[in-house]
């Protein structure tokens, strides 16, 4: 009889040992769950500040594109401003190229 009190006495021990650990274990996936909650959310902002990102990399590549393109128009009628004719000595325009070529 000693014998049986003893094993339920060890039986009891175990199984409080065992509810211990499952509830240590309980708590340990709560706060992995809890982490893993935040890494998501984390995440899904970082994604959309991503799309955000990207967007505007896009918007300013076609800006650069755009103000590229104005640049070089500017660069090539500034180029038209500074012709030179061969066989007219120089300043011979005086201050005004077009009454001298109207001449």
């Amino acid at each position: 009889m000693a014998a049986i009190q003893r094993s339920k006495i060890e039986v009891v021990n175990k199984i409080k040992a065992v509810v211990v650990d499952i509830t240590l274990l309980r708590a340990d996936l709560r706060k992995v769950s809890d982490r893993v909650t935040t890494v998501d959310q984390n995440v899904d902002e970082l994604q959309r500040e991503f799309r955000s990102l990207r967007n505007m990399i896009s918007d300013l590549q076609k800006l650069i594109a755009r103000l590229d393109e104005r640049i070089e128009d500017s660069e090539g009628r500034s180029r038209g401003n500074y012709l030179r004719f061969m066989g007219f000595p120089q300043k011979v325009e005086e201050h005004s190229p077009d009454l001298f070529l109207k001449e």
